[in-house]
C-alpha cells in the first residue's frame, strides 16, 4: 500500500520510473532500477489508483513474438 506515497517519494528522489496498470489482476505496478540496473516491481491495489492513468495498459499489450 502507499501508491501515492511511493510515486511522490520517487519524484523528490529523482528516480525514474513507469507505470503499469493490470485491470485482470486488479494490480497496479511501478517498474524502476536500482543502482545496480536489476528491474524492480512494485506491486500495489488497483484500488489505490485516485486519478492516476498508466502510460502502459497491460490489457493494451500483444503477445505475439516481436
Amino acid at each position: 500500500h502507499g501508491l501515492e506515497e511511493t510515486v511522490a517519494h520517487l519524484n523528490t528522489l529523482g528516480i525514474k520510473f513507469t507505470e503499469r496498470q493490470v485491470d485482470d489482476q486488479g494490480l497496479y505496478q511501478l517498474f524502476l532500477f536500482d543502482p545496480n540496473g536489476v528491474k524492480v516491481e512494485l506491486n500495489f491495489s488497483a484500488s489505490e489508483v485516485k486519478g492516476r492513468k498508466a502510460a502502459v495498459m497491460a490489457s493494451e499489450l500483444s503477445d505475439a513474438p516481436n
